[in-house]
């Protein structure tokens, strides 16, 4: 047996599924993964100055929260985790951290069954134990040349030297008012 890192969340997911079955984390919904299938890409397009607007962001940001919404459940395929949400919940936390750090952009507080998603896994323990700070978040941002520069009134706050941040809270008006 020879050691190998690997790198592509799919290959990391089906070595997981084949070596720790236990809980079944694979997924058959289309219409989950079609739900969230550009949030991440139009984030990238944003924060990478591709898209000088977060209109783009917005409008799947909104399909999501709309999706959640019809469905009522905890997750996007039900009320457990799945391998969609290990893929979709890191990627919204960036989302979430970088465009704030970056952009002065927020998840609007109007999208409640987002906020709600977003709640349900900050009380899961794995996916606070495994969450990066939001340091790491923003140096793995700052790394990348495509990336506007943090302002510099934001530099001292997201120092990876400094004591590890995590944002998992929600607005407080969105509290008691998403599903489950």
């Amino acid at each position: 047996f020879v050691p190998q890192v690997i790198m592509d969340t799919e290959e990391i997911q089906q070595y997981l599924d084949v070596h720790f079955p236990k809980p079944d984390l694979r997924y058959t919904n289309r219409d989950a993964h079609t739900a969230c299938l550009d949030v991440f890409s139009k984030f990238s397009f944003f924060i990478k100055n591709v898209s000088h607007t977060p209109d783009h962001l917005l409008k799947e940001l909104s399909y999501l929260d709309s999706y959640l919404d019809r469905t009522g459940n905890k997750f996007m395929c039900g009320d457990e985790l799945t391998n969609l949400d290990c893929n979709v919940l890191p990627k919204l936390q960036h989302i979430r951290v970088a465009s704030k750090a970056f952009k002065d952009f927020e998840i609007p507080g109007s999208m409640t069954y987002l906020w709600g998603y977003l709640a349900n896994a900050y009380k899961n323990d794995t996916f606070k134990k495994t969450c990066p700070s939001d340091q790491e978040i923003v140096h793995h941002w700052s790394e990348k040349k495509e990336t506007t520069p943090l302002p510099e009134s934001k530099q001292k706050l997201y120092m990876v030297e400094s004591t590890p941040r995590f944002s998992l809270d929600i607005p407080a008006f969105v509290n008691g008012h998403y599903r489950k």
